[in-house]
């Protein structure tokens, strides 16, 4: 696998499940430190958070762009 590969399904997993199989973590730390795959987890993670606080709040974008400061709350 390569590495784009091994990366992509490593996030797919953390996005999907938030649980990452031995054998696509494995593949995944084969190309990464440990400090490189704590980084791109965190961010991932952080991404995630913002695409869930984003919908649960029903923010909507601006037609220009920018995000609206309307929705549920």
């Amino acid at each position: 696998m390569r590495t784009k590969s091994a990366e992509l399904a490593y996030i797919e997993q953390v996005v999907d499940r938030s649980l990452v199989d031995d054998a696509t973590f494995n593949t995944f730390a084969g190309y990464f430190t440990p400090q490189e795959i704590v980084e791109i987890t965190m961010i991932v993670g952080s991404y995630a958070g913002t695409a869930m606080l984003t919908n649960a709040l029903g923010l909507k974008m601006e037609t220009d762009g920018r995000e609206a400061a309307i929705g549920k709350c």
